[in-house]
């Protein structure tokens, strides 16, 4: 789902539920991550949007191209590749190598 989908088996999900309400992007991300995948936690799609969006709003890279996977692939989401695409770019303008990958895979 991601480039680096987070070290949540390292980290408290209490606290990392706390830093995330407090706005941090990384741990918005990595909740996302967690959610989407099941770590540590049941698998829940609808927290892990909610999560990606929290931290795509912030102009996180790795949540830009975790959303932009979601939606290419239909996890969490209905496929959807103009959404993909947008996310996709967004991360690749700033430097984020697996989305430019992705976006050239697409073309």
């Amino acid at each position: 789902m991601s480039e680096n989908s987070g070290n949540v088996a390292a980290q408290d999900i209490n606290q990392l539920h706390q830093a995330a309400e407090s706005g941090d992007a990384d741990a918005q991300w990595t909740l996302g991550v967690a959610y989407a995948d099941g770590h540590r936690m049941e698998a829940n799609n609808e927290e892990a949007l909610k999560w990606f969006r929290l931290a795509v709003e912030q102009g996180h890279a790795n949540a830009q191209y975790s959303l932009g996977g979601a939606y290419y692939n239909g996890d969490c989401t209905p496929k959807n590749y103009p959404e993909a695409l947008k996310w996709f770019q967004r991360a690749v303008e700033q430097g984020h190598g697996y989305a430019q990958g992705s976006l050239g895979f697409m073309y």
